[in-house]
């Protein structure tokens, strides 16, 4: 059996959904080692330039765009992206027989992280995306908030959800043979 989904539309939404949750992974610790080497630069005050705190400053700010961008794009609803609520679309579509799982697991995740989500999305459309004037009126996640977000939890739970998902015509030929391999 193949190991991989047969269908090239639903490879191309593993692929992407799986590598920009594993790389949002390591951006989040991006940004909590970018936020000590601030933080240590403000403590040491005087012995680090005003050139080198600005430098540590601008790469936390863009660590900490790419947190939200990454976060709020994997749950993007605008057509041609591949995201979650898209392959919910395609998944649809083609009739995967996984459909339903998928999209009472999906509205789940989306329901239990609401609050995060919501707040993500908000500052990719207002500050990270589009900088406006609400900037001025500290819309912008503090790291401190971000990092507090159990975004790990969310990546996570997003993979085995694809995983599950893409690969549930293998699961259940596994579970037949596992099944037909047994000897009463």
């Amino acid at each position: 059996m193949n190991d991989k989904p047969n269908d090239e539309q639903l490879q191309k939404f593993e692929g992407s959904l799986m590598y920009r949750s594993e790389s949002c992974k390591g951006t989040i610790q991006d940004l909590k080692d970018s936020y000590n080497q601030l933080q240590q630069a403000f403590r040491e005050g005087s012995t680090i330039s005003g050139e080198d705190l600005n430098r540590i400053g601008r790469m936390h700010r863009y660590v900490k765009y790419a947190v939200i961008l990454d976060v709020a794009g994997l749950f993007d609803r605008t057509k041609g992206t591949l995201s979650l609520p898209r392959l919910a679309i395609y998944l649809q579509r083609i009739k995967h027989p996984s459909v339903k799982k998928f999209n009472f697991t999906l509205s789940d995740i989306q329901r239990r992280y609401k609050k995060q989500l919501d707040v993500l999305e908000l500052n990719r459309h207002t500050v990270a995306a589009h900088a406006g004037e609400k900037q001025l009126d500290s819309l912008l996640l503090t790291t401190d908030e971000i990092l507090s977000m159990p975004i790990h939890n969310l990546l996570k739970e997003i993979q085995n959800l694809v995983m599950e998902t893409l690969y549930f015509d293998k699961i259940i030929a596994e579970a037949g043979t596992m099944y037909m391999d047994v000897k009463v």
